[in-house]
């Protein structure tokens, strides 16, 4: 298991390779009965890297490694294999591979978009040329973290 997990989220981990299920592995780890809360517990703990790296792991010692089950999901995609699944099934499996790899846009990382032309109109010069810097430094900072997240995950299917 990766370094730094606490007991809570090595359970969480647990219970996510078991069941697939991160809202159900968060009930399992988590003191709480709420789906909501379990929910967004799962959804936080996929943000983290050491969290991610030990669901790979586990998964891996599985005999469940990120390119065998992309390679099941394209396979199933393409040539129609085995038992034919669903569309819907395939898009899930394909939604859930990307949430574990840290690639699947959330609602926090789409209401991002910021209106350039509503800020322009309430700031002087002076302001939104800083905040015009402020951006950009956050910008190249994102598209660094996302090509260190490329090399690291692989993405590649």
């Amino acid at each position: 298991m990766a370094r730094g997990l606490t007991i809570k989220q090595k359970m969480f981990v647990k219970g996510l390779v078991e069941s697939g299920n991160g809202t159900q592995a968060a009930l399992g780890a988590y003191n709480t009965s709420s789906s909501e809360v379990a929910k967004v517990i799962a959804s936080e703990n996929l943000t983290k890297l050491n969290v991610r790296e030990a669901v790979e792991q586990a998964m891996e010692r599985n005999g469940l490694s990120v390119e065998y089950i992309s390679g099941k999901i394209k396979d199933s995609m393409v040539a129609g294999v085995g038992i034919k699944a669903k569309n819907s099934d395939t898009i899930r499996a394909g939604e859930v591979l990307l949430k574990l790899r840290g690639a699947f846009p959330t609602k926090q990382s789409a209401s991002l978009h910021v209106d350039i032309r509503q800020m322009a109109e309430r700031m002087s010069y002076g302001e939104l040329k800083e905040e015009y810097e402020r951006l950009k430094r956050v910008t190249d900072q994102v598209i660094a973290e996302g090509s260190m997240r490329e090399k690291i995950t692989g993405l590649d299917f």
